[in-house]
């Protein structure tokens, strides 16, 4: 289906966990492009969604909703995971397109515009992953991603010339149909593949990073990758089912 909603209608959902050193520059420049990107007739919303990290990060947020109508903070009862908290904010969002990125500014704001363009462009899409010819992750990071994108090409159905990213823009009613799913460990690359098989990638920057350390080391996205596969694949349920028949 094809969203009937006005596409000038934006809402920002970002996870955020230990990013005070970030969190003041990511909203000085979210708000700049997205008011330039709006304009005088459209509208947009900030949803940061604090997954219960390090350090002072609550404060700022609230701080920043107090002094902003269009900034929505919503904090989380316990850690529970980037993809929980992106899905958090899905359940909340207003806008006819919703876009996120993370909150330790690799994702450049500033590259918003090139996502929308390329869904503008594109208007058969459903969702656009913003992803970078140079990504400034260390020698594992870089494997272990490689190894997770194999994997889910592999045993999840997922193009071979699809990359996920969390840069991304999509249709609200994509973001809203992905909430209603109730899964323990969920993950929105596989997620996206459910809801719809309309999703392109367009080029973006992606910037080194320049406060505290990625919390994805390689056993963590080896872990997530497990997790997609039991979650989105019926490859364990065959397996039991032929150590069955032996």
């Amino acid at each position: 289906m094809q969203s009937s909603e006005d596409p000038h209608t934006y809402s920002v959902v970002v996870p955020v966990h230990g990013s005070e050193g970030t969190l003041p520059e990511l909203y000085e420049r979210l708000t700049m492009v997205m008011s330039a990107l709006v304009g005088n007739e459209g509208f947009y919303e900030l949803i940061f969604v604090d997954d219960v990290g390090p350090g002072r990060t609550w404060s700022i947020l609230e701080g920043l909703a107090a002094g902003d109508s269009r900034v929505r903070a919503i904090q989380l009862m316990k850690n529970s995971g980037q993809s929980l908290a992106t899905i958090c904010g899905f359940q909340v969002v207003s806008g006819s397109r919703v876009i996120t990125l993370d909150d330790d500014l690799q994702h450049p704001p500033e590259e918003i515009p090139v996502l929308v363009g390329c869904l503008d462009e594109h208007p058969e899409c459903d969702v656009v992953m913003g992803i970078s010819l140079t990504r400034h992750h260390s020698p594992l990071r870089r494997l272990g991603s490689r190894m997770v994108n194999r994997m889910n090409t592999v045993f999840l159905d997922k193009p071979a010339d699809l990359r996920f990213s969390s840069f991304r823009v999509m249709n609200g009613l994509v973001a809203r149909s992905i909430s209603l799913v109730q899964l323990p460990s969920p993950g929105i690359g596989p997620l996206l593949l459910r809801v719809t098989s309309r999703i392109q990638n367009v080029v973006v920057e992606h910037h080194p990073r320049r406060v505290g350390r990625s919390g994805y080391s390689p056993r963590k996205l080896f872990r997530q990758a497990v997790g997609n596969l039991v979650a989105f694949s019926t490859l364990p349920l065959q397996a039991l089912a032929a150590i069955g028949v032996v």
